[in-house]
C-alpha cells in the first residue's frame, strides 16, 4: 500500500517519517550503549551522540513533535522521497556496520510492521502530554528487541569509522533541505548542545575526547548526498554544524585549565624582569610599554602588602601566574575576546605594590592606544542603536563562553572592555577586547574567593551580596548582573553613575549603593530602559540583574553544581544571547 495516496499525505508521510526516524534513534542507541569499545574510538562514540542529537533536532525543526499526522510540514511535503531515502540508508548503516545480518534484519522487518500499525493508531490515540517522537520511538521499543548491549566484537571494525562519517554526512544531507532560517535555528540548538556537553565535562580525558569528536570530517569519496534530489538552499550550508574549530578549542581549552589546577608547578607564561620592561605611557589602570623590541600593553592589579597575610599574596602570585599561562595559550578561544599574554611582572617598591600582566599589541592597528567603553559613553559621540545592541550581543557572547569552561571573571564592567583606537579615530564597536581579568579565577569548590579592593565606581557593578565580602565563593549569577549593569549603560549611553546620580562623595552615597539591584528593578527604571532600546533588550536586562529563577536557578541551589550550570548556560546562551542576536534594526 502507497503511504502517500491511500491514506492521505498528512498521515502517510508523517508516520513513515515517524517509523523510520524512531529506527533511527535506537539504531544510535544501540552503538553508544555499545560495550568493551577499545579507547582509542571513544571519541567517535562522542561524535555519534552529537549527530544523534542533531537528527533529533532536526525532527523538531520538520514538525514531528508538534505537527499533527494530517498536517505535515512543508519540508515533509516538499523532499518526502529524499527524506525516506536517508533515513532508511542510515538505519541500513547501522546493519551492514554488524557482523550478523539475518537476526537483524528479521528483527527490523518486525520492528517496521508493530510501528505501521502503531503509526496509524496516532491519528486517534495520540496523548496531548506525549510528543509524535516519543511516541514512534515507543511504538519501536513495543516490538522485538535490539540487542540491548551491543559488543565491539559484533561490529565490524574497519567499517566503524567510515559509520560516523556517514552519518554525518546523511545529517547534512536532510539538514540541508530546511530554509535559511530553520537551519541557523538548528545551527543555534546544536551549539546549545554542545556548550551543555561541555559545563556537564568535568574530566580531562572526556574533554581531549570531546575535542576529537568535534574535529571528525567526511572524507571526499562519501561527501556526496545519498540522492541527487537534495536541493540546497541557495547560499545555506549545512556542514561544520558545530563551528567545529572554536569548540574543540573550548573543550581543550578546559582541559588545560584544569590540567593547570591540578598541577602544582605552573608551565608557560612566567615572570618578566622588570628591568626588560620599558613603560611608554599609562591610560587609567593600563600602560603601553616595550618588551624585547616589541610593542605590548599593560594591565596592572594593586595589592596592598601591609594588609595581606602571607598566605594570601602567595595565592594572589599564584592565581596571576595561572591566568597569564592560560591567556598565554597560543589556541585561546576567539570567542573569549580575550587579550594575548606574554608573561606578568612583579612591580613593587617604597610607593607600589602590584602585579602587571603583559599583553600583545594588536600588531593590525599601528600606533593605536587603549581606550575603554566607559572612555568611549563619557567623551564619545553616541553611535547608533543598532551598534549598540551589536556590541551588547558582543559582549554577553563573550561572557556565555568564559562561564561554558566554568571560568569567572569578577571584573565585568564598561572600564574592562577596550578599544585600541588610532589617533583621531573612532572605536570600532565590533573589535573589543574583554579585559580586567585580574580577579578571574576558575569555579571549582577548592578555589578561595580574593576580596576586591574597595572603590565605589567599581562596587555600582557589583552585586549586592558581592560587596565588601571575601567569605563567599564567587558566583557565574554575579558576572550576569555586572553584565547587565553595561548593558544599562549601553541602551543610554551613560555611566551607571550617571544614569542614577549616584557618586562617591555624595550624601548617603554608601548607604544608596546598597539599593542599587533595587532601583534597577524598578518598573519605572526598566520602562526607561525600553524607551531607549526596546521591549526585548528591557527583558533581557531584567533577567541579568534580576537573576534566580530568570536565570534557571532555583532557590537554595549551588551554582556549582554540573546541573545547575547547564541550565544557567541553557537560559544565558536562549534568553540573553539570542535574544539580542534576534533583534533587527
Amino acid at each position: 500500500m502507497d503511504p502517500f495516496t491511500t491514506a492521505g499525505l498528512g498521515l502517510g508521510i508523517t508516520s513513515l517519517t515517524l517509523q523510520l526516524l524512531g529506527g533511527c534513534i535506537k539504531g544510535y542507541e544501540m552503538f553508544l550503549r555499545m560495550s568493551e569499545m577499545p579507547s582509542q574510538y571513544e571519541h567517535l562514540r562522542v561524535r555519534m551522540s552529537l549527530e544523534q542529537s542533531r537528527l533529533l533536532n532536526w525532527g523538531e525543526k520538520v514538525g514531528l513533535l508538534e505537527e499533527t499526522l494530517e498536517q505535515p510540514s512543508l519540508t515533509l511535503q516538499l523532499h518526502r522521497n529524499v527524506i525516506v531515502d536517508v533515513l532508511s540508508e542510515i538505519q541500513r548503516l547501522f546493519k551492514d556496520c554488524l557482523k550478523i545480518q539475518s537476526q537483524i534484519e528479521r528483527v527490523a522487518e518486525d520492528r517496521n510492521a508493530g510501528l505501521v500499525k502503531h503509526a496509524k493508531q496516532l491519528t486517534t490515540q495520540r496523548s496531548e502530554k506525549d510528543s509524535l517522537l516519543a511516541e514512534a520511538i515507543r511504538a519501536w521499543d513495543k516490538t522485538t528487541e535490539f540487542p540491548t548491549r551491543l559488543q565491539w566484537a559484533l561490529v565490524k571494525q574497519e567499517k566503524f569509522e567510515r559509520l560516523v562519517e556517514k552519518l554525518i554526512n546523511y545529517n547534512d544531507a536532510i539538514v540541508s533541505l530546511l530554509d535559511r532560517t530553520t537551519i541557523q535555528q538548528l545551527h543555534d540548538m546544536q551549539v546549545q548542545s554542545q556548550l551543555t556537553m561541555l559545563q556537564l565535562t568535568s574530566q580531562v580525558d572526556d574533554l581531549h575526547k570531546l575535542a576529537l569528536a568535534i574535529q571528525v570530517q567526511t572524507s571526499d569519496r562519501i561527501n556526496a548526498p545519498p540522492t541527487n534530489q537534495v536541493q540546497r538552499a541557495p547560499g545555506v550550508s549545512a556542514r561544520n554544524p558545530y563551528g567545529g574549530s572554536s569548540f574543540a578549542r573550548l573543550a581543550t581549552f578546559k582541559a588545560q585549565q584544569l590540567a593547570l589546577e591540578t598541577d602544582s608547578e605552573t608551565q608557560g607564561a612566567g615572570l618578566i624582569d622588570r628591568a626588560l620592561l620599558l613603560l611608554k605611557g599609562t591610560y587609567a589602570a593600563r600602560s603601553l610599554a616595550v618588551y624585547r623590541q616589541d610593542n605590548v600593553w599593560v594591565e596592572w592589579k594593586d595589592y596592598d602588602p601591609d594588609n595581606q597575610l602571607l598566605s594570601q599574596q602567595g595565592m594572589i602570585e599564584q592565581r596571576v601566574q595561572k591566568l597569564a599561562t592560560l591567556l598565554s595559550i597560543e589556541d585561546t578561544p576567539q570567542e573569549f575576546r580575550a587579550p594575548h599574554c606574554v608573561g606578568y611582572i612583579h612591580d613593587k617598591d617604597e610607593d607600589t605594590a602590584r602585579y602587571g600582566l603583559v599583553y600583545s599589541l594588536p600588531h593590525s592597528i599601528p600606533g593605536s592606544v587603549p581606550s575603554t567603553l566607559l572612555d568611549a559613553i563619557q567623551h564619545g559621540a553616541k553611535p547608533s542603536l543598532t551598534q549598540r545592541i551589536r556590541l551588547a550581543h558582543i559582549i554577553t557572547s563573550s561572557l556565555m563562553y568564559l562561564h561554558s569552561v566554568n571560568w569567572l571573571h569578577k571584573g565585568i564592567r564598561s572600564g574592562n572592555i577596550v578599544f585600541f583606537v588610532p589617533p583621531g579615530q573612532k572605536p570600532d564597536y565590533d573589535a573589543p577586547i574583554i579585559s580586567g581579568l585580574e580577579y578571574a579565577r576558575p569555579d571549582l569548590p577548592e578555589e578561595l574567593t580574593e576580596k576586591p579592593s574597595e572603590n565605589f565606581e567599581y562596587d555600582l557593578y557589583r552585586h549586592p551580596d558581592a560587596l565588601g565580602r571575601s567569605d563567599v565563593r564567587s558566583k557565574k549569577s554575579w558576572d550576569i548582573y555586572s553584565l547587565g549593569v553595561v548593558l544599562i549603560e549601553l541602551a543610554f549611553w551613560k555611566s551607571i553613575g550617571d544614569i542614577l546620580d549616584l557618586h562617591v562623595g555624595q550624601r548617603r552615597a554608601w548607604s544608596r549603593l546598597r539599593k542599587v539591584r533595587e532601583m534597577l528593578l524598578s518598573d519605572e527604571f526598566l520602562n526607561r530602559v525600553g524607551v531607549e532600546a526596546g521591549e526585548i533588550y528591557q527583558d533581557v536586562v531584567r533577567r541579568c540583574i534580576a537573576g534566580g529563577m530568570l536565570l534557571g536557578i532555583p532557590e537554595g541551589v549551588d551554582e556549582g553544581e554540573p546541573d545547575v550550570g547547564a541550565e544557567m548556560q541553557r537560559v544565558l546562551s536562549e534568553l540573553v544571547v539570542g535574544k539580542l542576536s534576534s533583534m533587527k534594526l
